[in-house]
């Protein structure tokens, strides 16, 4: 059995780009997210793929990711996609093999926002 951490939904968006920061790889719920086909979301760069100005914090864990390859980052973001506001938890760690980064995974979870707390 895997720890609890590593349990993931089945709306869990996975991905994972080379060392050249080329999108590789990813699975069915990450392409109905962004609305595209594989053709399209294969081989670009992240940047491309995270363009929102939402996704900024994204693409700065990544590259914190390339810089420090020992460290797992968790990035929490509101996105406003179709059918309403989503909130996101983004787990970004590296893949090394002989100390060199071989690529990132981004691994993307939908979290229920807090809900406020009305006390009378």
């Amino acid at each position: 059995t895997h720890p609890a951490s590593m349990s993931f939904t089945q709306n869990t968006l996975r991905s994972f780009i080379n060392s050249d920061g080329k999108l590789i790889l990813c699975n069915e719920p990450f392409f109905t997210h962004f609305g595209c086909c594989t053709e399209h979301l294969i081989g670009k760069s992240v940047a491309d793929v995270f363009s929102s100005l939402e996704d900024m914090g994204l693409l700065q864990g990544v590259q914190q990711c390339r810089q420090h390859p020992d460290q797992s980052l968790t990035v929490e973001m509101e996105k406003q996609c179709k059918g309403g506001c989503n909130h996101f938890r983004w787990e970004i760690f590296s893949e090394e093999k002989e100390g060199r980064v071989t690529g990132i995974h981004i691994i993307g979870n939908y979290i229920r926002p807090k809900k406020e707390v009305f006390v009378q």
